[in-house]
């Protein structure tokens, strides 16, 4: 069983395009030219770009339960 108060993933990081080709239509996590992290779309403004990262079974069914309780 994991220690659930260390980090076990290596921590997310941002990919530079010129070595790194990001996805086309794809949605990622890119450094906008002012520097800041932003959600959206590849464009040749851009500076560098990362995936999303992902959610935890376990916290994607506490979101679901929170969900239900709200309607």
């Amino acid at each position: 069983m994991p220690d659930r108060k260390h980090l076990t993933a290596p921590v997310a990081q941002l990919y530079d395009p010129l070595e790194f080709p990001p996805p086309k239509g794809k949605e990622l996590l890119l450094i906008n030219p002012s520097g800041v992290l932003i959600l959206g779309k590849w464009n040749d403004t851009c500076l560098a770009w990362g995936p999303y990262p992902k959610i935890p079974e376990s916290v994607k069914a506490r979101m679901s339960k929170k969900f239900e309780e709200v309607k």
